[in-house]
């Protein structure tokens, strides 16, 4: 992606994320959240899935060519670490950028009052077996009554990126595609990130109606990239209609 700078000097475009969201959503095996390319250098595919009665976080490697073989299976969390996370409450994003850039991943959990706390961690940059380690974990403002969270993606939507070789750039948005109770429809809640992981809240930043855009059908998941390379991030919606499935912006 153009925007981001990683420790290897690789850049990996996340334009191809549409491909992957396509995959992901045909696969067999239910996934709770994501898609979203994760890593250095070299992109990832982090998910949360069921496995029994048990939410765990895990890590799959691309294959060589966007054709039709297997994603491998690189790393698992199958500990009780993810019992409190909601259903479709994953991203990943540059939340803290820099002009060496790092993506973060981002659990929403239930809290023990019934609220939303977002959970950042700290994807390690070596093959490891080792459980991510928590960096911070700080509140979300709840969702409005009778919101209903269908997709999570990572961003910025509101205006130019900024990123340039001397300058890190904008941090990404938290992006929260909700059903609102209140009637509006389907909406993509936007939120700030804290000064540092845990450090704070995250900041509600706007809310774009998206109901226009995507008319009829059902929200399948969503993903923010600056996919056409043109300094800005637009938000990618895959609706679902009846056996169909298409991508909105």
């Amino acid at each position: 992606m153009p925007r981001r700078r990683f420790r290897d000097s690789i850049r990996p475009s996340r334009g191809t994320l549409l491909t992957v969201l396509s995959l992901l959503l045909l696969a067999s095996r239910p996934a709770q959240a994501g898609p979203q390319h994760f890593g250095y250098g070299f992109s990832y595919l982090l998910v949360l899935e069921r496995e029994g009665d048990r939410t765990v976080l895990s890590v799959y490697e691309p294959p060589l060519r966007v054709k039709d073989g297997p994603w491998l299976l690189r790393w698992r969390d199958s500990s009780d670490a993810f019992r409190s996370a909601v259903p479709n409450g994953l991203a990943a994003g540059n939340f803290w950028p820099g002009l060496i850039g790092k993506e973060y991943a981002v659990v929403l959990e239930r809290t023990e009052e019934g609220g939303l706390a977002a959970r950042v961690l700290d994807p390690p940059e070596t093959f490891s077996s080792r459980p991510w380690r928590t960096l911070g974990t700080s509140a979300l403002p709840a969702l409005e009554e009778g919101d209903i969270l269908l997709a999570a993606a990572a961003g910025h939507l509101t205006g130019p990126t900024g990123a340039s070789e001397t300058a890190p750039g904008e941090p990404d948005d938290l992006i929260l595609v909700v059903r609102a109770g209140g009637g509006e429809g389907v909406v993509a809640r936007l939120y700030s990130p804290p000064a540092a992981p845990g450090d704070g809240t995250w900041d509600v930043r706007g809310a774009v109606p998206l109901g226009e855009v995507m008319g009829e059908g059902e929200v399948a998941g969503a993903a923010a990239a600056d996919f056409w390379g043109n300094g800005r991030d637009s938000l990618a919606v895959c609706v679902r209609r009846g056996e169909a499935r298409e991508i909105v912006y």
